[in-house]
């Protein structure tokens, strides 16, 4: 348990905490989304997991700017589901079948994403702000990322049926 003079006690405090949280999120995406990404077979599905591969690196740069640090607690939301993500390459075939999987599971972290990031912008972020709208950016390309993996969810299931 945290000492009480190790804990968070303000806003301006829990959008540090909330920052580096997204931050380190960006890191686990970055240094284990490649092994997922050359698990799926569908080339659109494989597109998309590059995209937020290969974004995770400036999006850190963006959040560690909001931030001031990037912290080091490691992001336990984010590891999980790419764990969740690793099992399914582990246990599903190669095809349709591990694509949906692994769409369902990379959804998911889109979905925390979304969710996270909306905590940090109501936390503190002044309205009109340089810093509020790179924030928002951040959660606006998660959510067309999800609708993108949906579709491809819904054309999967189709072509699989």
């Amino acid at each position: 348990m945290a000492s009480d003079d190790s804990r968070t006690r303000s806003r301006q405090q829990l959008l540090i905490v909330a920052l580096q949280d997204l931050w380190q999120a960006r890191r686990v995406v970055r240094d284990r989304m490649a092994s997922i990404e050359d698990a799926t077979v569908d080339p659109e599905t494989r597109a998309v997991l590059r995209d937020i591969r290969v974004s995770a690196s400036a999006e850190q740069d963006i959040l560690v700017d909001l931030a001031c640090d990037a912290g080091d607690t490691p992001n336990l939301w984010a590891v999980g589901i790419l764990d969740d993500a690793c099992r399914d390459v582990a246990t599903t075939q190669q095809g349709a079948v591990r694509d949906i999987a692994l769409i369902g599971a990379i959804r998911k972290l889109l979905a925390a994403d979304i969710v996270s990031i909306e905590t940090a912008l109501q936390l503190g972020l002044p309205h009109g702000s340089t810093e509020r709208y790179r924030l928002a950016k951040l959660q606006t390309d998660a959510g067309d990322r999800d609708r993108y993996l949906l579709a491809r969810l819904k054309a999967l299931t189709r072509e699989s049926a």
